[in-house]
């Protein structure tokens, strides 16, 4: 069916009609991808000449074109890809993007004791090395460079937003140990108490403990994530995750990376 709605969208001439076969096509694509991830793999990499890449509602796994997925090959247990033979890409930057880089680099620079001369992105990146040679970058690395990036992001929000995304988006119950003021703590484990004791409920609100993530938190970052980090990663776009929910996000061509 998927074929035939592609031979029917390929023949349209009324744009109306080839929206509308778009539309489905894309809705069978998503359902097949809900019910057999294989199969969807399966035909997507069939089809992957004759449908545009946006239109796949999920493209982990999927080539971008025929001769880039030969190009792999297998070397032992890993599975070994050249240089990437993909064209620069000149990002457009917002005055958005503009001032969210530059906030973002003057924590870096912050965190790190070292400014790059290099500007934009350029920058960043010349920061990033520099810290990766010093000895807190290179001894414990890994342990430093998340607390040190945890910081930096930690410093892009506004003071109460860490508090409300903990709560409403991972559903961490709130606890000095964490960082929460103690009148937060105290006002949420005073709503708490009214719960009968004999619930089984009860002993997951303790302070610290965890309920979420909640069941709407994977959409939510994938619809914000695109708009305010934008600046690090380039052109972004909400699509499903491989297990065909909401909450997947498709990043064309990494800026941080290239």
């Amino acid at each position: 069916n998927i074929v035939l709605i592609s031979d029917a969208i390929d023949s349209s001439k009324d744009n109306l009609s080839t929206m509308l076969l778009r539309l489905r096509r894309r809705t069978m694509l998503a359902d097949l991808l809900r019910r057999d991830r294989n199969i969807y793999l399966s035909t997507a990499r069939f089809m992957v000449n004759r449908i545009p890449r946006h239109e796949f509602p999920n493209v982990q796994g999927i080539p971008l074109s025929d001769s880039h997925w030969e190009a792999a090959v297998q070397d032992g247990d890993a599975v070994v890809l050249g240089d990437c033979d993909l064209p620069k890409v000149q990002y457009k930057e917002s005055f958005v993007d503009k001032a969210l880089l530059k906030r973002f680099r003057s924590l870096v620079e912050k965190e790190i004791g070292y400014r790059s001369p290099k500007g934009g992105i350029g920058g960043l990146l010349e920061e990033g090395r520099f810290y990766k040679l010093t000895p807190e970058g290179q001894v414990n690395g890994s342990v430093n460079q998340h607390r040190y990036v945890k910081n930096v992001l930690h410093g892009m929000l506004p003071p109460a937003l860490p508090v409300l995304f903990r709560i409403f988006m991972s559903g961490l119950i709130p606890s000095v140990e964490m960082g929460d003021p103690e009148w937060l703590v105290n006002y949420t484990q005073q709503l708490f108490s009214v719960i009968p004791d004999h619930w089984s409920i009860k002993d997951q609100l303790k302070p610290g403990q965890q309920l979420g993530p909640w069941f709407y938190t994977h959409f939510l970052t994938s619809v914000f994530a695109p708009k305010f980090m934008g600046f690090l990663l380039g052109p972004c776009r909400v699509s499903l995750r491989k297990d065909g929910q909401l909450g997947g996000m498709v990043v064309e061509k990494c800026k941080f990376l290239q």
